[in-house]
């Protein structure tokens, strides 16, 4: 579950309702405030979104919450193909998410990497997560059904 954390954290999340486990308690953190992108008939050639800018000053305000405190918004499940790992697909995410609300990631999205960083073990997920407070850009590479996307998202002042 730590790994796909990360790729939400950056700023994706369904629009389907919100799947809230009994078990956590709220997170405190507000909403980040994210661009809404455009949308797109069918994903560029290159399978780049722009999905919108996010400003510093929140995705300093996610990261400073703390991973734990990230990941309790979201459910994820690990995608195996076979015996090798392929990513996380988020299942849910809490209405009091920094995800909540996002159109881009969306229920069913397998999360594969951030920043060209793999996701799949703790370690890796640690080190995606450290990155992001000084990032100037956040991409998220996920899969839709067979449809390999990267989210892309500018950090603004």
């Amino acid at each position: 579950m730590t790994a796909l954390a990360l790729v939400y954290a950056l700023l994706a999340a369904p629009p389907a309702p919100p799947v809230a486990p009994a078990s956590v308690a709220p997170a405190t953190v507000a909403p980040a405030t994210v661009a809404r992108p455009t949308l797109q008939a069918a994903p560029p050639a290159d399978g780049v979104i722009v999905a919108g800018a996010i400003t510093r000053g929140d995705l300093e305000a996610v990261v400073a919450a703390g991973a734990q405190r990230f990941i309790a918004s979201l459910q994820v499940v690990p995608v195996m193909d076979g015996r090798r790992f392929r990513g996380f697909q988020l299942a849910g995410v809490r209405p009091d998410s920094p995800l909540a609300g996002s159109e881009n990631v969306r229920v069913g999205d397998v999360v594969v990497a951030v920043n060209g960083l793999p996701v799949e073990r703790p370690d890796q997920f640690m080190k995606a997560w450290g990155g992001l407070k000084k990032a100037e850009r956040i991409d998220v590479k996920l899969l839709r059904g067979a449809q390999p996307l990267v989210y892309r998202w500018t950090v603004s002042p």
